[in-house]
């Protein structure tokens, strides 16, 4: 008998060696860590990849929400979180997609889409092969691990559409270390217990 899907689904895009295109990898590594610490372990499951791609849709199916994490280029500012729905008009291609268009497949090939679905942007500023993440990159996923240490670890499901509405009160730091661009650790962390969401 096939296991029940985690009711959270996290996709996690981004290339580790293209400078701030890490940061969505380095923030699925960062929250593997986080989980592996929490009870229930199965609340939520992350997914890392290097771009969104039509497949990606069958992991949408049936969630309760879904957060994709990306890095920005020429975004807005520091760290964004914004709800996504599925596209009206999408551009499918074989190669990568935006969370609109993913969620759109999904509808399309008549998969249950999930009932809320957001985006976690972290502007990046370099992009370049071999680069490592820059300084301002590694401060703002100390405050992207802020925003999910509220949406994943606090029992309060407010905390999604307060944190998306630029409401939010980061969390405190906790034990559990970021991994940095030089494979050291430094100081974000997570800490209370997964929220209790409907399973499908």
């Amino acid at each position: 008998m096939s296991q029940p899907r985690a009711p959270v689904l996290v996709l996690a895009i981004g290339n580790p060696s293209r400078g701030d295109d890490a940061i969505g990898p380095a923030l699925a590594e960062w929250l593997r860590t986080c989980l592996s610490r929490q009870q229930p372990r199965n609340a939520v499951e992350v997914v890392e990849d290097f771009q969104l791609q039509l497949e990606h849709a069958l992991d949408l199916s049936g969630r309760a929400k879904v957060l994709f994490i990306d890095a920005g280029d020429h975004t807005e500012p520091g760290v964004s979180l914004y709800p996504v729905g599925p596209a009206e008009q999408p551009g499918l291609s074989s190669h990568a997609l935006e969370p609109a268009a993913v969620l759109q497949v999904c509808q399309q090939i008549g998969e249950t889409l999930p009932a809320e679905a957001y985006v976690l942007c972290v502007r990046g500023e370099a992009f370049e092969l071999g680069a490592p993440l820059t300084a301002s990159a590694q401060e703002r996923m100390q405050q992207a691990c802020h925003v999910l240490q509220q949406l994943l670890f606090d029992r309060k499901e407010m905390a999604w559409q307060i944190t998306a509405n630029g409401s939010s009160d980061p969390a405190g730091p906790c034990p559990v270390p970021l991994p940095d661009s030089r494979g050291g650790q430094n100081s974000a962390g997570c800490n209370g217990g997964i929220g209790d969401w409907p399973r499908k």
